[in-house]
């Protein structure tokens, strides 16, 4: 579970990980997605989350409010 700080880390706060709940922009890759399986307290945002996505570069502001995800 989360317990690593990563920096370029998204918790998905409103909906878990799967088509259509992440950005893919095109400059930007992936590296990994954790899906929680059920909505948990993650101590790093103070808030609970469904997973989170870790990007190779940091998402626009407007990526992180477009898909309503939490900075880590």
């Amino acid at each position: 579970m989360p317990n690593k700080i990563v920096e370029n880390r998204y918790y998905l706060t409103q909906r878990g990980p799967g088509p259509g709940a992440v950005p893919t922009p095109w400059d930007n890759s992936i590296v990994s997605i954790e899906d929680y399986g059920t909505k948990i307290y993650v101590e790093e945002i103070e808030s609970r989350a469904w997973g989170h996505v870790d990007y190779k570069y940091p998402l626009s502001s407007k990526s992180i409010s477009d898909y309503e995800l939490v900075k880590g």
